[in-house]
């Protein structure tokens, strides 16, 4: 969630998937439907990518995803991002006995393939509350007119961390069969960086030195919420305000779908025990509906682990958690 230190999240992984040149004739078969949700001078787009002539989408899988800080257009700033996708489709499709389709909500004011980190129109919108308030009005927005076999929410990194919130609100969350949380985690910012104050883990020194300060950026913030001129790890202080209150975990301990919680040990953006508190808290509350998978090795961006990733969560998504 630092926007100096990750890099472009792409959907699973969040890490960076090399791109051939040429494009398979499977990639060629998936095309993207955008649509925009205008609310009198600001807009959200949300995009669908689909396999053309997959027959009636009923019988196929949705899958949702909620992507992380950067304020680039989820599709690219040049829509090179519809390639990741599409990798991640049909390699999806290659694990599952079913088809999978995938809609992306971005976020308030980011035009189709432009980037919004220098727009003052996008980033005083870029808060918790309306980054929840306007994915779920994106979700609401399409469930609401479509139909799916199943309907899977996955979030990665903050998008993994607001998914419990952004799922609570939705109108047609009984549509919702699954959440998959990818280094989300379940503790506030604040906390996640008191955590990551102590760790050994290593990692670039600026970013070391942000964390040591953390307390008196926690105090300036308190006395200056909405700020758009102060910030912190090159964000403003009004992004910064609900993120380092809010505890996903609130949220989570109120569902009772199955929600799986995937991590990686050597985490230095998230911590590693940000999400195993959500393991202690379900266990605490006598909630038999999480899966959680910690691989113990891996970084922020699951070490680029790719397939390994999408197998697991291909089974998973198609086993019934009882079982």
């Amino acid at each position: 969630m630092r926007r100096q230190l990750l890099l472009l999240l792409l959907l699973l992984t969040m890490a960076v998937y090399s791109i051939p040149s040429t494009i398979s004739a499977a990639e060629q078969d998936y095309w993207v439907e955008t649509k925009t949700i205008q609310m009198q001078d600001d807009f959200i787009n949300y995009y669908l990518l689909f396999k053309e002539n997959n027959g009636d989408r009923k019988k196929d899988n949705l899958i949702i995803y909620l992507n992380g800080s950067d304020l680039t257009c989820a599709l690219g700033r040049n829509l090179e991002n519809k390639a990741f996708f599409t990798k991640t489709l049909v390699k999806l499709n290659e694990y599952s006995s079913s088809e999978y389709a995938m809609l992306i909500p971005d976020k308030t004011n980011i035009a189709i393939g432009q980037g919004g980190g220098n727009d003052m129109k996008v980033m005083s919108h870029y808060t918790l509350q309306e980054r929840v308030v306007g994915s779920a009005m994106a979700i609401d927005d399409f469930l609401s007119v479509n139909d799916y076999n199943s309907v899977f929410l996955v979030g990665a990194s903050e998008g993994g961390a607001i998914l419990p919130k952004v799922y609570n609100s939705l109108k047609y969350k009984e549509k919702v069969s699954k959440l998959v949380m990818l280094a989300g985690g379940g503790l506030s910012q604040y906390e996640e960086f008191k955590l990551l104050q102590k760790t050994d883990l290593p990692m670039p020194a600026p970013y070391r030195s942000d964390l040591k300060r953390i307390d008196a950026v926690m105090a300036d913030i308190k006395a200056a919420p909405d700020a758009l001129d102060k910030t912190y790890m090159g964000w403003p202080y009004r992004r910064w305000s609900g993120f380092m209150s809010y505890r996903p975990i609130d949220e989570l301990v109120k569902i009772d779908i199955p929600v799986l919680v995937v991590h990686g040990g050597k985490d230095i953006n998230t911590p590693v025990e940000s999400s195993r508190l959500i393991a202690e808290e379900f266990s605490k509350h006598g909630k038999p509906n999480l899966t959680y998978i910690e691989y113990k090795n891996w970084d922020h961006y699951f070490s680029k682990e790719f397939d390994i990733i999408l197998k697991d969560m291909a089974n998973w998504l198609e086993t019934d958690l009882a079982k």
